[in-house]
């Protein structure tokens, strides 16, 4: 699937932003210090400016070699079994989609191991919309 700019943009070794990172006010820590890297990183790609690097650890998916994208085969209520920064295992249960009378009518697995990087924050989904990317080594 070629959505995604920030997938690209990792795929070419450029730095991407997320907006999403941190969505309905759940913002952690590790969101802050992760968005906070990533601006420094696009700065100095755009020589503007260089930052000096000893504060900087590992961050999102910088580490990996594929980004994954798990789009919602269905309408309905999302329900995350996992959060971002998880690992997760092929096979493990990422979440199901509930119907309003609270019966699951589908439930998404892993296709392969990973990290999820990004996570869809809200309640009602519409099929075909970015529900998870993830990265692994795999």
């Amino acid at each position: 699937n070629k959505k995604g700019a920030a997938r690209r943009a990792a795929q070419k070794k450029i730095p991407a932003l997320l907006r999403e990172h941190g969505g309905l006010g759940r913002c952690s820590r590790e969101d802050v210090d992760a968005y906070k890297i990533k601006i420094k990183k696009t700065i100095e790609y755009m020589n503007i400016y260089s930052f000096d690097k000893k504060d900087e650890g590992l961050v999102s998916g910088d580490a990996y070699k594929n980004f994954y994208e798990v789009y919602a085969p269905i309408t309905g209520l999302w329900i995350a079994s996992k959060k971002v920064g998880d690992y997760f295992y092929k096979g493990d249960i990422l979440g199901c989609f509930m119907n309003p009378f609270g019966d699951v009518s589908k439930t998404i697995y892993a296709e392969r191991e990973g990290r999820i990087l990004y996570q869809k924050k809200v309640l009602p989904i519409l099929e075909r919309e970015l529900l998870i990317a993830f990265a692994s080594n795999f």
